[in-house]
């Protein structure tokens, strides 16, 4: 009923079908590559996992209209998505105010955080934070599940915004890579891990 819409509900069929393909091919490549990589040596996927949200949406999306958080939202998932297939990584499910994401090699996984946090605060992007944690996962029917998850979210959870904080398996991998900064921060202590121990990501100073 929107005269500025031109396409016919046939096309927004044709449309939404590619969409479902394409969601439900990413979804069979992520449950394939962990099927065989378990198969291979009876362990599980060993990969990096992302976590990335955006900081107070809950009070953010109370002060804006619909068609606003329409366009923030659209844009923090088409802009974040976009950076983690440039290096290679899986987004594994979107979740309204995150996104989940999966990368096996952990240099990769490392510049697609730097990038996102790049993008925080960049309108209509607001701020934003990321956690990661390295380790063996359960990719089952296009999800993923595992310790490395658990981490990633309580990680994406204490980091301030705009930062970027990784477990200690991912920092041990950038360890000695001039083209990260990783510094060490207080213990954390959140749900399910009293002593969690992590670190800062960031660019190196100039």
């Amino acid at each position: 009923e929107d005269p500025d819409v031109t396409w016919s509900i046939d096309d927004m069929a044709k449309a939404l079908s590619r969409i479902q393909r394409l969601v439900w091919r990413l979804h069979l490549g992520i449950a394939l590559e962990g099927s065989r990589v378990q198969d291979s040596d009876n362990t599980g996927w060993d990969t990096t996992i992302g976590f990335v949200d955006i900081v107070g949406y809950t009070n953010l999306s109370r002060r804006i209209d619909h068609h606003e958080l329409n366009d923030l939202i659209t844009a923090f998932e088409d802009q974040v998505s976009a950076i983690v297939t440039k290096y290679d990584g899986h987004v594994i499910k979107t979740l309204g105010d995150g996104i989940l994401f999966a990368n096996p090699d952990p240099i990769q996984s490392a510049l697609t955080a730097l990038d996102i946090a790049d993008l925080s605060e960049q309108p209509p992007i607001p701020r934003l934070r990321t956690g990661l944690a390295h380790g063996e996962v359960l990719a089952r029917l296009g999800d993923v599940f595992g310790e490395p998850v658990n981490i990633a979210a309580r990680l994406c959870g204490s980091a301030r915004p705009g930062r970027i904080l990784v477990d200690d398996n991912l920092s041990a991998a950038l360890d000695g890579d001039e083209r990260f900064r990783v510094r060490p921060i207080p213990t954390l202590s959140v749900r399910g891990y009293r002593r969690l121990r992590a670190s800062a990501l960031s660019w190196p100073k100039k």
